[in-house]
């Protein structure tokens, strides 16, 4: 009988012990597919997207324009880049500091998420410069569009009180035009709306008439 109770309790506790390590190697399974899909996803979003703005980024504009470009010969569906700049950035940085001028990069971020369409696309192009892909085939929907970005950001209170306002150059694709023509011509605009005083709005065909 005392064998029997010390085998029915070595049992017991053989049976607990593997309960209790068989949990353990659940959990662990569990955490580590989870961490590995956090981990992937963190890593995917990183490769399309700007970490700072969470805008996409460089690179994914580029795919961006290329199905712009492919949908727009193929549907006939046209389409238009705003390139934008924040006027007077380097002396923000400078005035009042780099961690300013990343808070103001994270903030105009957050507007632009916030009135593009979702059949947009709004990119990080580099430093204190924005690209926006927009779907349209009218001048005067680009313009008003670009207007109300401007506008936006112009009104927007910014931590810190900083005053902050933008310039915006776009250009209308047009039948032919190649995809390198189309960023050169946005970039002119945006050059012209810089020359012409800043926070304001220029369209590359008002240039060529």
């Amino acid at each position: 009988a005392h064998i029997e109770h010390q085998t029915l309790a070595y049992t017991k506790r053989f049976n607990l012990v593997t309960a209790i390590f068989f949990t353990i190697v659940l959990v662990l399974l569990f955490v580590f597919f989870v961490t590995k899909h956090v981990i992937r996803d963190k890593i995917e979003y990183g490769s399309t997207h700007d970490l700072l703005t969470g805008l996409y980024n460089r690179y994914y504009f580029q795919e961006a324009l290329e199905q712009n470009y492919a949908s727009s010969k193929r549907t006939g569906q046209g389409f238009a880049l705003l390139m934008c700049d924040i006027d007077h950035f380097k002396k923000i940085n400078d005035t009042r500091g780099h961690p300013a001028g990343d808070r103001i990069l994270h903030e105009l971020g957050m507007l632009l998420r916030s009135v593009t369409r979702t059949m947009d696309t709004a990119v990080r192009y580099g430093g204190e410069e924005f690209a926006i892909l927009m779907t349209t085939n009218t001048t005067a929907e680009c313009e008003n569009y670009a207007e109300r970005i401007r506008h936006t950001v112009e009104n927007h209170r910014f931590r810190g009180n900083i005053p902050v306002t933008i310039s915006i150059g776009f250009c209308l694709y047009r039948s032919g035009m190649k995809r390198e023509q189309i960023i050169e011509n946005a970039d002119k605009a945006l050059y012209h709306a810089k020359e012409a005083g800043r926070n304001c709005v220029i369209d590359f065909d008002s240039l060529t008439v």
